[in-house]
């Protein structure tokens, strides 16, 4: 009988958990992704997701309509994060109305796109759920979605 090695169980678990999360996202319509970083010495992935949290907010009223969105935090250094995102709700807005209430809030590098490709960004943020990279944030009205989904089972 050949057995898994603790180091390849968790390999093979962590790429099932990082396609749960890709092929939960892809369930949705996406408008926008991006990449975003903040103008602080020391930024936790919660302090990373409050503000992205705070900034989505605002887009909501903007657009007078639910914006749901979910945020990959990643460490950019020691006591450094930024995050990526999906962003939906958001048709009407240009790219530059996003980055420029991204900057007047927190006034660093923002990077917007029109979500153009089915599948590839999902993937790309869902690297991020590995054993160091647990968090991911999601807009409530996600949260509550993902609480049913299979990944987080």
């Amino acid at each position: 009988m050949l057995r898994m090695s603790p180091d390849t169980k968790a390999i093979i678990d962590e790429r099932k958990l990082r396609q749960g999360w890709a092929d939960f996202l892809r369930q949705f319509e996406w408008d926008h992704v991006g990449t975003f970083t903040f103008a602080f010495t020391k930024c936790s992935a919660g302090l990373a997701t409050r503000r992205f949290e705070h900034w989505a907010n605002g887009l909501c009223r903007v657009t007078q309509g639910a914006v749901h969105w979910a945020a990959f935090p990643e460490p950019t250094h020691e006591s450094l994060y930024h995050l990526h995102a999906l962003i939906s709700g958001t048709t009407r807005l240009s790219v530059e109305q996003m980055e420029k209430r991204w900057h007047y809030r927190n006034s660093v590098h923002v990077k917007i796109e029109r979500y153009r490709e089915p599948g590839g960004f999902e993937h790309y943020a869902s690297k991020l759920t590995s054993a160091r990279h647990s968090e991911v944030a999601l807009s409530k009205t996600l949260r509550s979605r993902a609480g049913h989904a299979r990944i987080l089972r």
